[in-house]
Order: structure tokens, then sequence, then C-alpha cells
């Protein structure tokens, strides 16, 4: 749901909009980040950093090259999301 949505949901989120919102802009940069190459192997690559399996991507998708694993980890890092 979105941000805005927040005040209509009921159940276990209920009534948190200020930590969504904390969470969703703490996020935001790292969202952005995962679009800097044309595919999903960003994703694919920070999924891998997290939980330690391999970066292999098949054809027809590359590797992530070095500067944006670099990027990413700083994404990753501002984010405060552990690889």
């Amino acid at each position: 749901a979105a941000v805005r949505d927040l005040d209509r949901i009921e159940g276990p989120g209920a009534g948190q909009r200020e930590l969504a919102t904390e969470i969703d802009r703490r996020l935001q940069g790292l969202h952005e980040t995962l679009f800097i190459e044309p595919s999903p192997t960003p994703a694919k690559w920070v999924c891998a950093q997290q939980h330690g399996f391999s970066p292999f991507v098949r054809l027809p998708l590359l590797p992530l090259t070095e500067k944006n694993q670099q990027v990413l980890r700083v994404a990753m890092q501002q984010a405060g999301v552990p690889a």
C-alpha cells in the first residue's frame, strides 16, 4: 500500500504511518539505485550480497559492473540494509 493509504489500513500495521514514512524515506535512495542498469541485475546482486549466494546471471543479462557494485554498496549502507 502507498504511504498515503496507511490511515485506512486495519490490522497489525494500523496507526504506524510515521514509521512507514520513515522506512520509505530511508529506502528511497536504494530504490532509485536499483535501476542503475536496465535489467534486474542490480536487484539480483543486492540479494546475492544479503543472502550469500552467487551473483552469477545468465545471458541475456550481464554482470553488474564494478563501478555500479560500489554505487549499490553505498546505497545499501545509506539505507541501513545489511550486506
